[in-house]
């Protein structure tokens, strides 16, 4: 029963996530979006993981004649991107972790925690994630297998940013026995 339910509400929080995306995909028809200007691509030095080390690198390519830049909010001196998200799903499609990405909300520029990564043309901007973070129904360590890692970087917002629903590629990790 516990195993029925815990499926259950997999699937309807993969819904959510599905209607979320799709909400962002309506609501900013109106904003020009810049997918030709950036690239997001999810990678990792390794194929082969243990648990103890859950490591992935995305990085945000210009792919521009002009510096580009995305907004990031300092939260209790923690730098956050805050307009990305991580999807980690197993071999049966299951997800298994997550890092969500923003609700809507009215976006402020607030003084001193309102910060923007400025990537110059032709260069990339990245950001190393510990997928441990992220693991749901209070896991600590991944079971082995094969997983599928995909990243989302959505904004409507900030001063001259880039705008837009940048999808990565998609990673394939393995955890070792």
């Amino acid at each position: 029963m516990n195993a029925y339910f815990e499926e259950c509400t997999m699937q309807r929080i993969a819904l959510l996530l599905v209607l979320y995306y799709l909400s962002f995909g309506m609501t900013s028809s109106q904003v020009k979006q810049d997918t030709d200007k950036m690239s997001l691509v999810v990678k990792s030095a390794e194929k082969e993981f243990s648990n103890d080390c859950l490591f992935i690198t995305l990085e945000f390519k210009n792919t521009s004649n002009k510096t580009i830049r995305l907004p990031e909010f300092n939260y209790k001196q923690m730098k956050i991107l805050y307009f990305t998200s991580v999807l980690v799903q197993n071999e049966r499609g299951r997800i298994v972790a997550v890092k969500p990405g923003p609700p809507k909300f009215e976006f402020v520029e607030a003084p001193g925690e309102t910060t923007y990564i400025e990537i110059p043309k032709n260069q990339s901007y990245r950001r190393t994630i510990n997928l441990k973070g992220y693991l749901w129904h209070g896991k600590s360590k991944l079971e082995p297998g094969l997983y599928r890692i995909n990243s989302h970087y959505w904004n409507w917002y900030g001063g001259e940013c880039i705008k837009g629903a940048f999808h990565s590629n998609e990673l394939l990790l393995r955890i070792k026995k």
